[in-house]
């Protein structure tokens, strides 16, 4: 909920951290006094800088070996490939021009929707995203650097020209990133740019656009957020002050001739990151009392979305917490009539077995959306949060439900032999078997084949 870049961290000019092998101690204390975990920052800076050293001494070894006019050359010719590569793959895609619109749920400070547009131009060789129509630059830190807004657009692109290729910079020369100063996708001083939520949406909106030239080579929608929460404090076994980030899976989209994968990370971050249950139990006064995938949240379709993740986090002692939703108020999208999954879903939910349960959850607890019609509430003091950063207390609960992908094609073509195996691998419930899909199952989850031809038939 930062409106300015000065309330998010500490600015450090480019420079030399490291000089002639040794850190600088002074920087290094200034960066240590401005984190929550600076234990963890230190950490992870010795290796990075380990891991540079690595590098530059293997740089220094091929130099030597072979000259440094034979390596520069070996250099040009890998990125002169690779530009050789993604030209050609990007002649193989039509001609013409594609738009597409996406929204996000808020800013952190104003609940307006947010809009997200691509217009994606391909000519000849080169590939053209141009995010200009989207919104102006916001109040609150889902603004993103041009930095960024390349990096969201390089995922993208290397995926529908040189996905097999090991990357280089001239994989990307074809493609031009168009976004304006002062756009969404464009931020300039001083705005706020903390979270890289416009970049998660604007990956889903590139793909939205693109489906409409090769729908055989890009998926449905994603689940399209990361939600998963942040905690804070300090550390109850070690007494140090610690930040500790979770990682829950979305569904990701089907494709034209598969189902989605089931509660990966999102397509623009590491598809392998995962923090186990067990690690967050072992160093955070919290308890995961659920952790499974999320029935009915994969998009219907021939080929169904993968499914989205559950957790929930109960409290065993008073920690802050940081949670964020952006992509939960507007749906995501199927592909060839393929449906999308039911959105995104954080929960707060208090203890009202403390004393003083309302007193500190009235004060401390601030939603910026209503979306109680995606939510039969267990209880009417449940909240719906998009964003929220703050003090939790003993059996306080967050409950995260993340969205699947979209469905590609029309569900009522899957084959119900798939359908009803969805329902026995607890997927897909038997209710939304035969509303979603059009499969009767009978009590012993056989296909009741006449009355499944008959609601197929009745829909066709």
């Amino acid at each position: 909920d930062t409106r300015s870049i000065h309330q998010e961290g500490l600015m450090i000019p480019g420079g030399k951290i490291v000089r002639r092998g040794e850190p600088n101690a002074v920087l290094l204390r200034v960066m240590q006094a401005n984190s929550r975990s600076p234990i963890t920052l230190l950490g992870d800076f010795n290796a990075e800088v380990a891991a540079l050293r690595v590098g530059t001494n293997r740089i220094v070894e091929l130099n030597k070996k072979y000259g440094v006019e034979s390596v520069q050359a070996a250099v040009d010719r890998v990125m002169e490939l690779g530009e050789a590569q993604a030209r050609k793959a990007t002649r193989a895609l039509p001609d013409g021009e594609w738009e597409a619109e996406n929204w996000i749920d808020n800013d952190g400070i104003n609940d307006d929707l947010i809009r997200v547009h691509v217009k994606v131009t391909k000519q000849s060789d080169t590939l053209a995203f141009d995010f200009s129509g989207s919104s102006d630059a916001v109040e609150g830190p889902v603004n993103l650097s041009y930095g960024m807004t390349q990096s969201a657009s390089r995922i993208c692109f290397k995926s529908v020209t040189t996905p097999m290729e090991p990357s280089n910079g001239g994989q990307f020369r074809p493609l031009q990133v168009i976004a304006p100063e002062g756009n969404l996708f464009h931020a300039v001083y001083p705005s706020p740019v903390f979270t890289i939520w416009a970049g998660v949406v604007a990956v889903e909106t590139i793909y939205q656009a693109l489906v409409q030239a090769i729908p055989d080579q890009v998926p449905a929608s994603s689940g399209g957020d990361l939600g998963d929460p942040g905690f804070y404090g300090r550390e109850p076994v070690t007494g140090r002050q610690i930040w500790h980030q979770t990682n829950a899976g979305v569904g990701w989209g089907a494709r034209h001739d598969a189902d989605g994968l089931n509660t990966t990370q999102h397509i623009s971050m590491c598809t392998v990151k995962n923090i186990p249950v067990e690690v967050i139990e072992s160093r955070l006064p919290v308890i995961v009392d659920r952790a499974c995938m999320r029935v009915d949240s994969g998009g219907p379709g021939k080929y169904r979305g993968g499914l989205g993740s559950v957790r929930d986090y109960r409290f065993l002692d008073t920690f802050g917490a940081l949670t964020i939703v952006k992509k939960s108020r507007t749906p995501g999208w199927g592909v060839a009539g393929g449906k999308p999954g039911p959105k995104n879903l954080g929960i707060l939910k208090p203890n009202k077995e403390n004393a003083n349960w309302k007193e500190h959850w009235d004060r401390d607890i601030i939603v910026y959306s209503d979306n109680s019609a995606l939510y039969q509430r267990e209880d009417p003091d449940d909240k719906y949060c998009g964003m929220f950063r703050g003090e939790f207390h003993e059996g306080d609960v967050i409950s995260w439900l993340a969205d699947g992908g979209g469905g590609y094609g029309n569900p009522f073509e899957r084959d119900p032999e798939r359908v009803r195996d969805d329902v026995i691998n607890g997927y897909v419930t038997r209710a939304a078997a035969n509303t979603d899909y059009g499969v009767v199952l009978d009590d012993d989850l056989q296909i009741d084949i006449p009355a499944t031809r008959l609601l197929r038939n009745s829909q066709a």
